[in-house]
């Protein structure tokens, strides 16, 4: 479904539907249940510039600077009318999300701990929002677990898409 409602090449519409499916999971529907309404909306923008800036960080090394960034016009786009979305807001939370994620994959403090879910808060925090801190520590392990899993799914789809590109 999200697929065929999607616009732009074959490669912008599977990432798309990539990250919608993502965001419609159910835990992360539970953990924006948890929170107080009014926090509902940045906690999910926050959520879906941590799914592009995920995809992104496969696909970028593929291809160049010009195909990224309109890929990820098109997936801010499409969230613009089939997600949670604020213009102005979602462009402030996605720059927060680019300079704090990089940071979140390297372990921090006595144990080395890696917890992503705790930057995707201080970067909704740099760009004026708040939201109370996730506690689950399963949504917790999710995230960490998508960062890769996005990932790796963002580069196969530029891979593949740079293959057929060049095939003709």
């Amino acid at each position: 479904m999200h697929f065929a409602t999607a616009k732009g090449s074959h490669f912008q519409r599977s990432l798309i539907a990539a990250s919608m499916v993502e965001i419609e999971e159910e835990i992360v529907r539970r953990e924006r249940e948890r929170l107080p309404k009014e926090q509902q909306p940045v906690f999910m923008m926050t959520y879906e510039c941590f799914v592009m800036w995920s995809l992104k960080r496969g696909f970028e090394a593929v291809i160049g600077a010009q195909e990224t960034e309109s890929a990820i016009e098109t997936i801010r786009d499409h969230f613009a009318t089939h997600a949670w979305y604020e213009l102005g807001s979602f462009e402030r939370i996605w720059a927060s999300i680019q300079a704090e994620m990089p940071s979140s994959l390297t372990p921090k403090g006595q144990f080395g701990i890696i917890y992503p879910i705790a930057d995707m808060v201080v970067a909704a925090n740099l760009a004026g929002f708040s939201f109370e801190v996730p506690t689950d520590y399963v949504f917790g392990v999710h995230v960490i677990q998508r960062i890769k899993l996005l990932a790796d799914f963002g580069r196969d789809l530029a891979e593949e898409h740079v293959t057929a590109t060049q095939k003709g």
